[in-house]
């Protein structure tokens, strides 16, 4: 089966656009902005019905059948100036909604789902394929908090 793919929407292209020329101004940061740019014209997400693969600055894969708990994690951004700027274009608003996927062995793996466009229709193909309603995830002192996790 042909994975369904999602390319990242054009504020997000801009933000890392912007990120990737900015370090290239530094001489010494000139390989990590072409990495930037690498991984830029590579970022999608891809849904098969086995599972995702979530392609940004860093790969997420997860196959369905491994997730034993799945959420949203909606974090505001609360940054102003150029890096509030980038933030805000990056994510599509004033807020990142993360999808935030909790294996079997206990591990979370996330993303920003905000970044790519119909973003919406990803968190709906996910949840269908689940079988369960998402989760609400919170953002704790030291990483994710699920709903059963104490403060």
């Amino acid at each position: 089966m042909k994975p369904d793919i999602y390319p990242m929407h054009g504020g997000a292209k801009f933000a890392y656009a912007a990120l990737g020329v900015l370090l290239c101004l530094l001489i010494v940061t000139i390989p990590l902005g072409i990495w930037v740019f690498v991984k830029l014209a590579r970022s999608r997400v891809e849904i098969t019905s086995e599972g995702l693969v979530a392609r940004g600055m860093r790969t997420v894969r997860m196959p369905f059948a491994e997730v034993s708990r799945a959420g949203i994690c909606e974090m505001p951004i609360d940054a102003n100036g150029f890096g509030g700027f980038l933030a805000k274009k990056k994510c599509g608003g004033d807020v990142g909604v993360n999808l935030c996927l909790l294996d079997r062995r206990g591990k979370t793996r996330q993303f920003i789902v905000s970044m790519y466009d119909q973003y919406q229709d990803i968190l709906d193909r996910v949840e269908s394929a689940l079988g369960k309603p998402f989760e609400t995830v919170r953002r704790g002192a030291f990483g994710l908090k699920w709903a059963d996790e104490g403060e």
